[in-house]
């Protein structure tokens, strides 16, 4: 005797009974961003998925050319992701914020062009990601830090700033009276 209809159905019915269906699919797309800072371009490439890899951690601010006047505000030095910074060819005067060495992982920066004054922020010497560091054409006095990264640039990275001495310049320091000490000025 053969099982009556109804149980054929029932095995059937509990055999390909599926509980949930999910179906995922991802799509992934290349993005690619152009990043200009010291007139070198830089192309970075990252996904436009959720997560968009090295383009999450970009962030750059270029305020060159803008005849921009006044001191430079030391809460830029409170932008924790800033990787590079160019405030070149403007009017800024004042002294390079200490703050600035709060940036750690600058890449990039460039005070060039300005009317600055004082001294370089011994401070800034823990910026261990700077690679670009420029200011050239500043009022800029006193001794040039030393260590790590600054021990990487060159002379042109301080032109037109007569009264900074010591090393990559060849003006000694003993001539501007002696040894100054950096200061801390904001």
């Amino acid at each position: 005797a053969s099982p009556p209809e109804n149980l054929h159905l029932q095995f059937y019915k509990f055999t390909f009974v599926v509980e949930e269906l999910v179906v995922d699919y991802f799509t992934y797309q290349e993005i690619e961003v152009k990043f200009t800072m010291k007139k070198r371009c830089n192309s970075y490439t990252g996904g436009s998925d959720y997560s968009s890899g090295i383009l999450d951690y970009m962030y750059g601010m270029d305020l060159s050319n803008n005849a921009l006047s006044g001191v430079i505000p030391a809460e830029l030095g409170e932008l924790l992701k800033l990787r590079a910074l160019d405030i070149s060819h403007n009017f800024l005067s004042g002294s390079i914020p200490s703050s600035f060495s709060n940036l750690k992982d600058i890449e990039s920066l460039d005070l060039s062009s300005n009317m600055l004054s004082g001294s370089i922020p011994h401070q800034l010497t823990s910026l261990t990601s700077l690679v670009v560091f420029d200011v050239s054409y500043n009022n800029l006095s006193g001794i040039i830090p030393q260590g790590m990264q600054f021990n990487t640039f060159n002379e042109s990275n301080y032109l037109g700033n007569p009264l900074l001495c010591g090393p990559p310049t060849d003006r000694s320091c003993e001539a501007n009276g002696g040894e100054e000490e950096v200061g801390d000025e904001e």
